[in-house]
């Protein structure tokens, strides 16, 4: 969410780590995650290994924009298809995060400022697109 030092904690990146490592699925939420794993205070182990991003590019990117090859992936069409764009109501440093993903992870929706940086980014080390093993939002959900 709008948490400003969301993976501050040691033992929770650690423990997220750990949980990954071992083969488990993980949805990643928040505006302010790939910054504070980049930028500051800077986490390089939970970047690679969690959020699997290169670097941080900026907050209020506008817009999520589907990236056409990406049409058919299954988080852009399943349990129900997504439309091309996704609005992202900016409010501040914790609503939304622009990355570049580090290969083999990719970009599913990028930001409506750069075709390379990812709003919805995936890391899936498996053939199969549906079962992404990471799922990272790089904005925080609300409900309405």
């Amino acid at each position: 969410g709008a948490n400003l030092a969301p993976v501050a904690n040691s033992t929770y990146r650690v423990n997220l780590e750990n949980y990954v490592a071992a083969g488990h699925k993980l949805l990643i939420e928040g505006g302010e995650v790939a910054y504070d794993a980049t930028q500051s205070p800077a986490y390089p182990s939970f970047r690679a290994n969690v959020l699997h991003v290169a670097s941080w590019a900026s907050d209020n990117t506008g817009s999520l924009q589907r990236v056409a090859a990406q049409a058919s992936h299954p988080i852009a069409t399943l349990p129900n298809a997504l439309p091309t764009t996704l609005p992202i109501t900016y409010t501040g440093f914790g609503s939304e995060d622009s990355s570049a993903p580090a290969a083999p992870a990719y970009v599913v929706y990028n930001v409506n400022s750069s075709a390379t940086n990812g709003g919805i980014l995936v890391y899936d080390p498996t053939p199969e697109p549906q079962s992404a093993q990471i799922v990272f939002f790089g904005f925080m959900l609300v409900s309405s």
